[in-house]
Order: C-alpha cells, then structure tokens, then sequence
C-alpha cells in the first residue's frame, strides 16, 4: 500500500497538486491500510488530507469542497467469496 500511496503522490507532485484526500470505509483493516497509503503519499512531499471514514460519494465532494482535485477512498469490493476483502 505504501507503494501506491507513492505512485499517487508523485502523479499528484507532477501535476502540482498539492493535496490529496484521503477516505476509507468500516473494514477492521482501514486504519492499517490508511497509514501506509498516507506514509506513501507524503513521501513525495504532497500532504493528505484524511477525511475519516466516509461513503465514498462524500471523498468526492470533499476533493471538490477542499479544492485537492484529487482523492482516494480505501473500500472492499462486493466479492461473495469468504474471506477476500480488506
């Protein structure tokens, strides 16, 4: 996770932006996942900003409200497989 919070971060610095949101959901797993993401991001030198834990429609208002033109939310697929999300 940390990689991709890395790959977001350097897209972000290309193109100057200098923020990106950052939500998840309620999985058990979020708050772990939410750190390495962030601790990629922010080794770019783009700054986060955590919005907690929102339904991803409010990670996109937040983008536009907080004008980082860009964000991520961490969330689960619907798979019907035990055992596979989060």
């Amino acid at each position: 996770m940390r990689f991709i919070g890395a790959a977001l971060g350097s897209e972000a610095a290309d193109r100057k932006l200098p923020a990106i949101c950052v939500g998840r959901d309620g999985r058990l797993s979020g708050p772990l996942l939410r750190d390495a993401l962030v601790a990629g991001i922010t080794s770019t030198g783009t700054d986060v900003i955590d919005v907690g834990m929102v339904p991803t429609p409010v990670l996109y208002f937040s983008t536009v409200h907080l004008d980082t033109g860009s964000g991520v939310e961490i969330t689960g697929s619907a798979t019907i497989l035990p055992n596979t999300t989060g």
